[in-house]
């Protein structure tokens, strides 16, 4: 192909047409492979120790780097608590929108740690909505704690 212009709508045509042979299973596959490395708690320093990008760097044991960077399940309870308390608002549906098209983008093209930034102001917001939701509710209500604390 000659010209700029006719390269990208061929590699535009042929990535569309991959995309769509692959059909429904293609975004399961994609957010099996991508996700646990989207949102893994290593970076790139690590990828490029593990890919031997620098000299011998000494190393007290693979596996226990592997398990300090893995995310643990915890880390992600005020998120989950944060969904559920979401309110049914203009706000809070820009935010989660936001928050699943931008992963669905990087899930769908490329996923790295470093592409999930933009997104972690978002999963603080939840995360502390969360929090302070869970608090009211644990709280008793006014005057309940006096009743049970004189009976």
């Amino acid at each position: 192909m000659h010209g700029r212009i006719a390269q990208y709508e061929l590699a535009r045509r042929k990535g569309l047409e991959a995309v769509l042979a692959r059909q429904p299973w293609w975004i399961f596959e994609k957010l099996r492979e991508v996700m646990p490395e989207y949102w893994a708690a290593h970076g790139q320093p690590i990828v490029h120790i593990e890919r031997g990008a620098y000299d011998v760097v000494p190393r007290r044991s693979p596996a226990r780097d592997r398990r300090r960077a893995r995310p643990l399940p915890r880390r992600t309870v005020p998120v989950r608590v944060g969904i559920a308390f979401l309110p049914r608002s203009r706000t809070a549906l820009l935010l989660a929108g936001f928050l699943v098209y931008y992963v669905l983008l990087h899930v769908a093209t490329h996923g790295y740690p470093r592409y999930r930034l933009p997104s972690l102001p978002v999963l603080f917001l939840i995360g502390a909505h969360g929090l302070v939701s869970w608090r009211a509710a644990a709280r008793p209500a006014p005057g309940r704690g006096r009743l049970l604390a004189a009976s």
